[in-house]
């Protein structure tokens, strides 16, 4: 865990600096603060502000945060630093503790009713409500232990009924698709403890038909908030779980599960989902017996001849189609076979990561090394920049393997290459060495030749090397309110004029009250480095270049009074 602050160092620039012009656009709303959790409103692109949660440790340390927003290219969003700054900087807001009445919450106690009424009476109560309330009826069923093919048909019903629900003239919003998730993942959870309690079939069946429903809702709603992506993540782990539960169980229940999902991989739904297609086949692949294993092996072959005549997703089907017959072989032929099996398709990237995997769980570091060096050689990053996975791989079989000397060398390399995450295990391997001092300035002066100078300049500063900072910042004007704090106790005047001249250049673009806020909060971040004269002379020049826009001149108004200590 990190402070804010370092947490916020550790963040993508470009994430960082859009976080910040939400937080001094005024985006954040609603911070509140609840022990060490915090929820907020962000607004964003969309229409609606983003739901924001973040949890501190008591130290202050971010233990964990979410976002609503629909952001894929890292684990952190512009809209969590946002609030992360709001926090940092005392906005948040106590909860307040005064207990609401609940609206629906009936104002007797329906316990002596209860208590007098007899087993018939409440039998035909529950039963009447059963045909009004498709998930009141489930959930009786899921907790009496219903029959499997009774609990899932009142489980489809119950899902059914919440997609009429929520859809409006024929459409699914975001809100809508949000509500159906929460049902599919009730659903889920039933399922999940089935896995518990060794009912593994049941929860097979559950969890295969919720990923059905949430394969056809991924084509009619909207799911932009992520949610379906995570229940279905969760409904896919729940039946790889059950099926590797069940590989053990009864032949016949087997072969039944086998069976079921079979039929639902081969769905016309999963046309356009293949790679959800081939994780059921995986599951399959589990439960195949003697009799089942030849159909498997049969389907198989028709997915490839059809991959091969695909013009988009070739090479994907036919990788993914290799690794469920690697997986067919490993439950029918054992380990030795499905690891000769990968040996003679190691051109399969997927399947010399499975044989590299496969020869450290084994102890054999030496063969698993030299998978992945053959790959490292030529493949330095994968697609988004980062390491690529056999980078990665190298660390996890030096780490597992107890080769000090070349796991510190292959973290310098990953660093090298872009993840900055390997720097703190780096320094304090180095320093348990005793070589830190002596390897640290070329260290440093690789990653200003090998990284953007956005990466360069958060590593110097977290060492504090202010002198080649500030050069840097001199360098990238428009970063100055990122290291301002931190530089202008040794460099005020070089600070403040970097600062002034940054002020001015958003000060010819302003247009509207949201960039009159924006333009203040510089102001006012420019008096919290100490620049309380300049800051003074620049709202001078403010006042008499725009006499005519009262709301500039109210928003700087506001500026003199909040900071009149400093001016």
């Amino acid at each position: 865990m990190k402070t804010i602050e370092e947490f916020l160092s550790a963040v993508d620039i470009r994430i960082y600096e859009r976080g910040v012009r939400y937080y001094e656009n005024g985006m954040v709303e609603r911070l509140i603060r609840d022990g060490g959790h915090y929820s907020a409103k962000v607004h964003g692109s969309d229409w609606e502000p983003y739901d924001v949660d973040i949890q501190l440790s008591e130290e202050q340390e971010v233990k964990d945060w979410y976002c609503t927003c629909p952001y894929d290219g890292g684990d952190v969003c512009k809209h969590v630093v946002a609030m992360l700054l709001a926090v940092q900087n005392g906005k948040a807001k106590e909860k307040k503790t005064t207990p609401r009445k609940n609206k629906n919450k009936p104002s007797f106690s329906l316990e002596p009713l209860l208590s007098k009424a007899s087993k018939k009476e409440l039998a035909a109560l529950i039963l009447e409500h059963t045909k009004e309330d498709a998930r009141f009826c489930a959930n009786v069923l899921f907790a009496l232990g219903a029959p499997d093919e009774q609990e899932l048909s009142a489980a489809k019903e119950m899902i059914h009924a919440s997609i009429r629900r929520n859809t409006h003239r024929g459409d699914i919003d975001m809100r809508g698709c949000d509500a159906i998730c929460n049902d599919l993942d009730e659903v889920l959870e039933t399922a999940r403890r089935h896995v518990e309690r060794g009912r593994f079939a049941a929860a097979i069946a559950l969890a295969l038909e919720m990923l059905h429903i949430g394969a056809k809702l991924a084509s009619e709603a909207d799911s932009s908030s992520g949610c379906l992506c995570d229940t279905m993540d969760y409904g896919l782990e729940l039946l790889e779980n059950a099926a590797a539960s069940l590989q053990s169980g009864e032949p016949k229940k087997k072969q039944v599960s086998f069976d079921k999902i079979l039929k639902i991989a081969l769905n016309k739904t999963f046309d356009d989902w293949e790679d959800l297609r081939y994780d059921l086949l995986n599951c399959a692949a589990l439960l195949a017996d003697q009799k089942s294993a030849p159909k498997l092996s049969t389907l198989l072959d028709e997915l490839l001849a059809a991959a091969g005549k695909m013009e988009y997703g070739r090479e994907y089907c036919m990788e993914a189609n290799m690794e469920t017959r690697f997986r067919l072989i490993e439950t029918m032929e054992g380990a030795k076979a499905a690891r000769d099996f990968l040996s003679q398709h190691l051109n399969f990237d997927r399947l010399r990561e499975l044989a590299t995997i496969m020869d450290m769980d084994a102890g054999n570091y030496k063969r698993a090394e030299k998978l992945c060096l053959e790959k490292a050689e030529t493949t330095s990053r994968n697609p988004y920049g980062s390491p690529s996975q056999w980078h990665e791989l190298l660390c996890n079989i030096y780490r597992t393997a107890g080769q000090e000397k070349r796991l510190t060398a292959q973290l310098r390399t990953m660093l090298l290459l872009g993840k900055l995450e390997c720097y703190d295990e780096l320094k304090k391997r180095l320093q348990a060495d005793g070589c830190w001092e002596q390897e640290y300035p070329s260290l440093l002066q690789s990653i200003a030749a090998s990284r953007p100078c956005d990466q360069y300049m958060l590593i110097l500063a977290k060492e504090s090397e202010l002198a080649l900072l500030i050069e840097q910042v001199e360098r990238n004007p428009d970063t100055v309110f990122i290291y301002g704090n931190q530089l202008a106790k040794q460099y005020p005047q070089r600070v403040y004029a970097l600062c002034a001249s940054q002020i001015r250049s958003v000060g010819e673009l302003v247009q509207n009250r949201r960039d009159y806020h924006k333009l203040c909060s510089l102001l006012e971040k420019l008096i919290g480095y100490g620049g309380t004269a300049e800051a003074r002379q620049l709202v001078m020049e403010l006042r008499e270049t725009y006499p005519r826009r009262s709301a500039l001149q109210e928003e700087l108004t506001l500026l003199e009074r909040k900071a009149a200590k400093q001016l």
